[in-house]
């Protein structure tokens, strides 16, 4: 069941609408982002809370924290509002807002999520990996 639930997720698609980074630092800065899940299959799954390295153009520049998501046959909606995100790359977290600031395809990356999917009685254990070009 793992695989199987692996390989959904992989082809699933993550839309961003909206990216807000508030309240930078040198060491820190909020993030709130609002987004949809889509292409999940027909199945109803909850994939619990996870944390996720957030990878922009230059690599990982913070940790992000997902809550649990209910998924239905039309996707979810993924809601982060204000969340303080520590910056692990001062250069990464630069070369991402940069990009943003600049109108560029942005590329962000949410990956390493060590998370389990609940699904027909079923649970398996997956790691979320998903790229964004916005």
């Amino acid at each position: 069941m793992n695989a199987i639930t692996q390989a959904i997720l992989n082809k699933s698609k993550l839309e961003i609408e909206l990216i807000k980074i508030t309240k930078a630092t040198e060491s820190s800065f909020s993030m709130s982002m609002k987004g949809k899940a889509t292409k999940i299959g027909v199945a109803t799954a909850t994939i619990s809370a996870m944390t996720v390295d957030l990878v922009g153009p230059r690599g990982a520049f913070g940790r992000l924290d997902v809550p649990s998501i209910k998924m239905g046959s039309f996707g979810a909606d993924v809601t982060i509002v204000e969340q303080k995100i520590g910056i692990i790359d001062m250069d990464a977290f630069k070369a991402f807002v940069e990009a943003i600031m600049k109108d560029e395809d942005l590329i962000l990356r949410l990956e390493n999520g060590h998370t389990t999917v609940k699904s027909m009685g079923m649970k398996s254990t997956i790691v979320y990996n998903k790229t964004r070009v916005a």
